[in-house]
């Protein structure tokens, strides 16, 4: 997703329908109508988000790549990349997001973020 609500750069995860009805709002809160939340079985699932907050142009993204679990502990995997200097990019703020499903652990999984800078031709 391009454009969300967060402002800030964030990773979290989400093992309730409130804390999930409170972050698809804030998600949203730039788009109408909102869509509907997704139903997320949060017995065996919770959701985990990663967001890059607000960047000036169009170019950046941020995505999981992986979810590791080792000795009862979670890794989750992040790529936050951006334009280079050269690249030409449209003049529009963007604040990209990903949201994935995971399964639920009573421990914060540990986020991995690696960011690189994406060149063009």
């Amino acid at each position: 997703m391009a454009i969300s609500g967060y402002e800030s750069s964030a990773t979290f995860a989400i093992r309730d329908r409130e804390a999930w009805q409170q972050a698809w709002s804030l998600i949203h809160r730039r788009v109408s109508p909102v869509p509907l939340l997704p139903d997320v079985d949060f017995a065996g699932e919770m959701i985990v988000v990663a967001a890059l907050g607000i960047r000036p142009t169009s170019g950046y993204d941020i995505v999981f790549t992986d979810a590791t679990e080792r000795d009862g502990a979670m890794t989750i995997d992040v790529a936050a990349t951006s334009p280079a200097s050269s690249c030409v990019t449209a003049q529009v703020v963007t604040s990209p997001l990903d949201i994935a499903r995971v399964p639920k652990r009573t421990m914060d999984p540990a986020f991995r973020v690696t960011t690189r800078v994406v060149s063009c031709p």
